[in-house]
């Protein structure tokens, strides 16, 4: 599959029937070596308002074409080759690059060169005080493409990158997610320096998305906000793929927990309550799905509990897979201590898979109790347990909250609403810096 590359980023027919249709930026999180499944299914929504997407990736991820590349480009998604390589052969590349682009684009490239020469060269922290021309071959793609907004989908992400707002002479937007707000800025250790870190940003970002009104009030509690601000939720397929409460053969009650390994997920809460009911004479087993820094201590952990014949570490999964294991299984647990809106439990809202989670972040804002699923409080893993088994005992309560968890996920995830709703974010955001520049 050829994907769409730098020499078409500037065309503006992309077979669009709207009327505005702006260019925006993409910027990713730099650990990822993949496009998260929610990242694509929020672009996708996105590009079908007209927004013209362009993403710069790695060039050897690019390579690897998964699902989510492949669907964005079919899309009309623009994907531009970036070289983190420090090697010779990275600074060659980035420079046959800049070659070509400069043929095709040489005032374009020229302009933007010299304001990413001039911003870089001014960057008082960093590797880019020392080293602004690897800089330039690295992203040597982006100068002959025009941007009219940067959108960066992490915030943390934004603090290292936003020379390119200045560069391209656009406004920009970023998003807020989770721990990112919710727990980092004030922990103990590092609370200080996070919330001086984003101050600095906020005062170069024209418009924040939060995916919850939980996660935008803990930002402006820190005294932050922007000057445009929106609550966007998550988006899921619209084609549901309605998996039902069925039986699947199994004999087993199959527990489901999609989240990284990390601490504030609450998986070791999960843990404690399948170990609960167990000493209950129940059978059931707990399958998790993620990679994270705390697998170890989790394998241990279960392995001091006497569940190792009952708790399955599936590790990192592909959408695809996830949603097998989401067939295969009877209810959705997620116990997370921080979060901003799990996007394991939209995706089991909306293809009706029971779900038993904590009360953290904007779960509230979208799942009444026993409405919509099971709600309990945060670190209580016998009120986990409780639910659990609750489900267990009453099939008619599964049917129940898998039909109600459907129409309400159809009302709240849908992908029209997430579309409009940044093509309004990104509208405004553009009138605004337009008002800027004209003073």
């Amino acid at each position: 599959m050829a994907l769409n590359t730098v020499r078409n980023a500037n065309q503006n027919d992309y077979g669009d029937r709207h009327d505005w249709s702006p260019a925006v930026l993409i910027v990713l999180n730099h650990s990822l070596d993949r496009i998260p499944t929610f990242i694509a299914e929020s672009l996708l929504a996105v590009r079908g308002q007209g927004v013209r997407i362009i993403i710069p990736m790695d060039w050897r991820y690019l390579r690897s074409e998964t699902a989510e590349i492949r669907r964005l480009a079919d899309a009309g998604a623009v994907f531009l080759p970036v070289d983190f390589g420090s090697d010779l052969a990275a600074l060659v590349r980035g420079m046959k690059r800049l070659i070509g682009a400069g043929f095709r684009q040489p005032f374009r490239v020229a302009r933007s060169l010299v304001r990413a020469r001039r911003v870089l060269a001014g960057t008082r922290k960093g590797l880019f005080k020392h080293l602004p021309l690897i800089t330039l071959l690295r992203y040597s793609a982006l100068w002959p493409v025009h941007i009219d907004m940067v959108h960066y989908q992490w915030i943390e992400r934004a603090e290292s990158h936003l020379w390119l707002k200045p560069v391209f002479g656009c406004p920009a937007v970023a998003s807020l997610r989770g721990a990112d707000v919710a727990m980092k800025p004030r922990q103990e250790s590092t609370g200080s320096s996070r919330r001086e870190a984003l101050q600095r940003t906020m005062e170069k970002i024209e418009g924040i998305h939060a995916v919850t009104v939980h996660i935008l009030n803990a930002f402006t509690a820190l005294g932050l906000g922007a000057p445009v601000q929106r609550v966007i939720r998550t988006t899921v397929p619209d084609k549901a793929r309605e998996i039902g409460v069925e039986s699947s053969g199994r004999r087993r009650f199959r527990v489901l927990l999609v989240a990284s390994l990390t601490w504030y997920k609450g998986h070791v809460d999960a843990l404690q309550a399948v170990h609960i009911l167990m000493e209950q004479q129940r059978d059931l087993e707990l399958m998790l799905v993620g990679a994270g820094p705390e697998h170890n201590a989790l394998t241990w952990r279960a392995h001091c509990l006497g569940l190792s014949g009952r708790v399955m570490f599936v590790g990192h999964a592909a959408s695809e897979d996830v949603y097998r294991y989401m067939k295969e299984s009877d209810v959705l647990l997620h116990p997370a201590l921080v979060e901003g809106f799990p996007n394991s439990v939209a995706e089991a809202m909306r293809w009706g898979l029971p779900v038993v989670c904590a009360e953290s972040g904007g779960i509230a804002e979208v799942m009444e109790d026993h409405v919509h699923g099971l709600v309990v409080p945060v670190c209580n893993p016998y009120a986990l347990a409780g639910a659990i088994a609750e489900l267990m005992d009453d099939r008619s309560m599964r049917v129940r909250l898998s039909g109600n968890a459907r129409k309400r996920a159809a009302d709240v995830f849908g992908a029209e609403l997430h579309g409009n709703s940044f093509s309004d974010l990104y509208r405004s955001v553009y009138r605004l810096g337009q008002r800027r520049a004209t003073g």
